[in-house]
């Protein structure tokens, strides 16, 4: 997974993402109905939050390497209002990047990504091949083989970006075949939301029909193999978009694997109050925030942490790091000297 986001990246300063004729919702329509889950975001809402300008304050090492991807982008003529507006990866739960690939709407023409191409052939290198009737460019700087990507149209405004492992396979069938579990999913998505999640688990653990059948500790089970599918929704609301909100709705394989895993999440939030001893109050803010029912098969959570709550977290956060410091220091400064070492 970690090699398809390198190829996003590679990709990201030839595609500038915004939406033309083909509309965001539209692009489940283009999922593969073999991949168990979507990821979507709101990529040009997040490069505007107040967030982001927060942390290029506070963090020099991020501000510096946001700095140097500004000047990548300036070197192909490009700035950071080309960047993505909305993105959806799909992918399979192996994480093999050949099972996953991204769909994205830009106002990028293919005449004008050809001009980028040529412009920067010195520094990308990119090669044509058709798969399934579609004209496919095959993207990577130069220099570096393992970093390459597919970029096809699916549309005029509609590309798929994807490893050349699955290029072809993704080009014969997108679109001919229809992904109806996440399609569906999709229906009950917050389509506001900063980013959400579908996950619909073909692989998920069913229930035995033999009761007598020894059950596996649960503690042992894999949560995503009890989970038959799952939303999950993150955004930020307030009037300055700095409250944190997140939905989660889980339908799990049956009652018991559902009353288990809601058990556990309640343990953890239990757990992580506690581990705000030094600060009690904060400790029972965030738990009350963390709302967690469970029904049947159905796992619901709710999440609304304020901005003033997230303050208090951070603080608490660089405390226990300035803490951690000074032990260390403090325990170096008592360690016995080293005895010289004797002469030869």
């Amino acid at each position: 997974m970690k090699k398809l986001f390198t190829l996003l990246a590679a990709v990201l300063v030839l595609a500038g993402i915004y939406c033309i004729n083909c509309k965001a919702e539209d692009m489940i329509n283009f999922v593969p109905a073999d991949a168990e889950g979507v990821v979507f975001m709101d990529a040009a809402r997040l490069l505007k939050l107040s967030h982001l300008q927060d942390l290029r304050q506070d963090n020099a090492e991020f501000n510096d390497g946001w700095k140097e991807f500004e000047a990548q982008l300036k070197s192909y003529g490009l700035t950071q209002d080309d960047l993505p507006s909305q993105v959806m990866m799909f992918f399979k739960s192996d994480a093999d990047t050949q099972n996953a690939g991204i769909l994205a709407l830009t106002k990028i023409t293919e005449k004008k990504l050809l001009e980028i191409l040529k412009i920067n052939k010195d520094k990308i290198d990119c090669t044509h091949k058709t798969f399934g009737g579609r004209k496919a460019y095959v993207i990577g700087q130069k220099g570096k083989e393992e970093d390459k990507a597919v970029v096809t149209y699916l549309k005029s405004n509609l590309v798929l970006i994807c490893d050349d492992d699955r290029a072809e396979d993704f080009c014969k069938n997108v679109g001919k075949t229809k992904n109806e579990k996440l399609m569906a999913a999709d229906k009950k998505a917050d389509k506001k939301a900063l980013m959400y999640v579908l996950f619909a688990n073909e692989k998920a653990a069913k229930p035995k029909a033999d009761s007598n059948t020894p059950q596996q500790n649960p503690m042992n089970v894999n949560p995503l193999e009890n989970i038959d599918s799952a939303m999950i929704a993150l955004d930020l609301t307030g009037k300055d978009q700095k409250d944190l909100s997140l939905k989660a709705d889980l339908k799990c394989t049956d009652a018991q694997n559902a009353a288990q895993m809601a058990m556990q999440l309640k343990t953890f939030v239990m757990i992580m109050g506690m581990q705000m001893g030094q600060d009690p109050e904060l400790g029972k803010a965030v738990t009350e925030a963390i709302k967690i029912d469970q029904k049947d098969k159905d796992i619901k959570v709710d999440i609304s942490i304020s901005e003033e709550i997230l303050g208090k977290l951070k603080e608490l956060s660089k405390q226990k790091q300035q803490n951690a410091i000074a032990q260390g220091n403090a325990a170096g400064a008592k360690a016995p000297a080293k005895a010289p070492a004797p002469a030869k």
